[in-house]
């Protein structure tokens, strides 16, 4: 992976890894290989998973409030009832991601990503009781 507007050089592997539950706040995991590993319930605020692979993760339930997770690819990852609020995220992959419950309250996310995002969803965040759609700012159906 290339250094540009990453924090390190070296790929970090926490694959498969089970890290749900812990407190994160102010880490950095940029450029890690997080592919099906575990973070549910997990306080990631003002995390940076810039340039990270992060497919069939789960971060059910994980609060990103103020966190840079810009070019990560999230695809199949579990992020229901996670709280995206005032976060980036610009240029992240969200394929087959369950967003189902998630609050992306005044995050900065792109045009491609707001057209897949609003086509799948649904919910409202528990804690938060936001409506994913709302906090997207995705039109009614």
């Amino acid at each position: 992976m290339g250094l540009a507007n990453a924090e390190s050089d070296k790929l970090t592997d926490f694959s498969s890894c089970d890290f749900h539950g812990r407190n994160f706040q102010n880490q950095a995991f940029s450029g890690a290989l997080l592919n099906k590993t575990n973070f549910e319930g997990s306080d990631m605020k003002n995390t940076q998973l810039t340039k990270s692979n992060a497919a069939g993760a789960i971060f059910r339930g994980v609060d990103f409030t103020g966190s840079v997770l810009d070019r990560v690819n999230f695809k199949g990852a579990d992020m229901r009832d996670a709280i995206f609020a005032n976060a980036v995220l610009a240029g992240s992959n969200f394929d087959a991601a369950d967003i189902t419950g998630a609050d992306f309250s005044d995050s900065m996310i792109d045009t491609q990503q707001f057209r897949a995002l609003c086509k799948i969803a649904e919910g409202v965040n528990p804690v938060t009781g936001v409506s994913t759609r709302e906090s997207i700012g995705c039109p009614d159906k």
